[in-house]
């Protein structure tokens, strides 16, 4: 939970660039990792029990300026060095290999929410819009 002082700061796709960009974070494209030039860790939480019992998405906490924001790991790469903008409304990345620990940029595309929970369901994909 953030603390108190970040709550309705959400930190934007632009806060997010500038903060890859200054290099207060760094991102690696190819092994889908983001480390706190702060800190020099990587910067991961999982959605399960810690430490995970299971494979799992993996979540990162982003403070930059005042603002702040959680989301998947995944999201973030998509957003920031794939395609460097948000993630439209209703849509959801998909890991092409089914891991979802897998979070490389050529293991990513954004999909229809909908057809995200069919291509599971049915194993099958189709040619996805982003």
């Amino acid at each position: 939970m953030p603390h108190c002082r970040y709550i309705g700061k959400r930190l934007t796709l632009n806060g997010l660039l500038e903060a890859v960009e200054t290099g207060a974070y760094i991102v690696d494209l190819d092994k889908g990792t983001i480390v706190s030039r702060r800190t020099k860790k990587e910067l991961f939480m999982h959605n399960r029990v810690y430490p995970p019992k299971e494979p799992g998405h993996w979540f990162v906490r982003l403070y930059y300026k005042g603002h702040f924001i959680c989301t998947s790991r995944a999201r973030i790469i998509w957003m920031l060095l794939g395609h460097r903008r948000e993630v439209p409304e209703d849509f959801e990345i998909h890991h092409k290999d089914e891991d979802a620990e897998s979070d490389g940029f050529e293991n990513l595309i954004c999909i229809y929410g909908p057809d995200h929970k069919k291509l599971h369901r049915n194993g099958k994909a189709t040619d996805p819009p982003f």
